[in-house]
């Protein structure tokens, strides 16, 4: 866009795909960079795109097009490859609209404990609830479905890792209604709540003002303690007049300052009608300095058979199942309400099940994993200690059944396979029979 102001104004092309890919040293082995067949399928891409186009794969296409609009190109040839690839060209961006959700299932007993913690709450008791859980089993949902608070203060912040302390910078901004663009401004804005201007200039931090508390850095010694002091401060005098419920949605993907206030503000918040509702990934731990408020962990399990059951039908808007279906869900998905939506989703665009009023039709189960599902399991599997991983590996050239005395064998880990064995079974990644 700032080109176009210069006389010769870029006309880039782009071209975009996703998949797997690997890293490593190219060429004389001096470089890294990356190698596969999503890479040269995303350089056929950009060779076929025109000056000032974007032309995406159908990979990308079925992740942005309720949020793009494009037109379908062709299937274009990438030499090495026998399958075409199906290119789009993006027009623009849509209007934003109501993404559309399925019924919600299985989740009750979570959405009790949440409703329960904020009536201990008002009641004067602060609360931290943590709903735990892998990814796409329904945390955000669960979110959605505890409805804002009318009775006070409700606030919802999405974490991400782009700024420092940038979860209660979002945090301060919804309060306050805007961010004030520098000390005084914010000084004024803190008045009602009872703060003056030396929590301004430490909150001016958590901001990033650039006229914050002069020569002062968040690394230094001390300024990380009044950065977090006045961050608390600023959440209990926001709950001083009602009920207040603050929540961190996706902290696994907080920057580490918000990690490290979210920590400390944890330790400290010991009074007054301030509720705290976090969501994460297992990976993630919380609260190491230990909790002075009353802390619920809740582990968001995936969905049992008659609830992933009733979550196809209502998703494909049947009556019934045929049973190959319902056998073909309830394996690949594993109760997981993202996987079972993509897999379901997947099935209608190649046209492998067709759907009526009164069922549905199965013409094939014989298809890829989606992408979205194949890069999920991927990053827990990513994550994994080393012993573990290292067992799932030899597990996987076994086959779907083995027995511990076969896996151990071909493990190497007569001795000693227990422990990570049961921890494979407990992240779901074995089932025992």
């Amino acid at each position: 866009r700032r080109s176009r102001e210069m006389r010769s104004p870029l006309r880039v092309r782009i071209g975009i795909n996703l998949g797997l890919v690997f890293s490593g040293p190219v060429g004389d082995g001096t470089q890294a960079g990356v190698m596969g067949d999503a890479v040269n399928v995303a350089a056929r891409l950009q060779q076929s795109a025109k000056p000032g186009d974007i032309l995406v794969s159908d990979a990308v296409w079925r992740r942005v097009r309720d949020r793009y609009s494009g037109t379908h190109v062709g299937a274009l040839s990438v030499k090495g490859r026998e399958q075409r690839v199906e290119a789009f060209r993006i027009a623009g961006r849509k209007t934003p609209s109501t993404p559309r959700l399925t019924p919600f299932i299985g989740r009750e007993q979570e959405i009790d404990i949440l409703e329960a913690r904020w009536r201990a709450t008002r009641a004067g008791s602060p609360q931290i609830v943590s709903l735990r859980g892998e990814a796409g089993v329904g945390k955000s949902r669960l979110l959605a479905e505890f409805p804002p608070r009318t009775d006070g203060v409700d606030i919802r912040v999405q974490c991400t890792p782009e700024r420092s302390f940038g979860a209660f910078r979002s945090v301060i901004e919804q309060a306050l209604g805007h961010v004030p663009a520098g000390i005084d401004e914010l000084a004024t804005a803190l008045e009602p709540l009872g703060l003056n201007l030396e929590d301004a200039r430490w909150l001016s931090i958590v901001l990033g003002h650039s006229d914050s508390v002069s020569g002062t850095f968040p690394g230094e010694s001390g300024a990380v303690q009044r950065v977090h002091a006045a961050v608390h401060r600023f959440l209990s005098r926001l709950s001083a007049s009602g009920p207040a419920l603050v929540v961190l949605n996706d902290v696994h993907s907080a920057d580490a300052s918000s990690l490290e206030t979210l920590d400390r503000l944890m330790e400290l918040l010991s009074d007054g009608p301030l509720m705290l509702l976090l969501t994460y990934r297992p990976e993630v731990e919380v609260g190491r300095a230990g909790f002075s408020a009353t802390h619920t962990l809740v582990d968001i399990e995936p969905l049992a058979r008659r609830e992933t059951l009733a979550l196809a039908q209502a998703f494909l808007g049947t009556r019934d199942l045929p049973k190959e279906l319902a056998l073909f869900v309830a394996d690949r998905a594993v109760g997981n309400p993202f996987f079972i939506e993509q897999l379901l989703q997947t099935l209608l665009e190649a046209g492998a099940v067709v759907t009526k009023q009164e069922g549905a039709l199965v013409k094939t189960l014989d298809i890829d994993i989606p992408d979205t599902v194949e890069r999920t399991v991927l990053a827990r599997l990513d994550r994994l200690p080393d012993p573990m991983r290292h067992l799932l590996e030899c597990a996987s050239v076994i086959g779907p059944f083995l027995s511990v005395a076969l896996l151990g064998a071909v493990a190497g880990l007569d001795e000693g396979i227990l422990s990570p064995l049961e921890d494979l079974v407990a992240s779901q990644f074995l089932i025992a029979v």
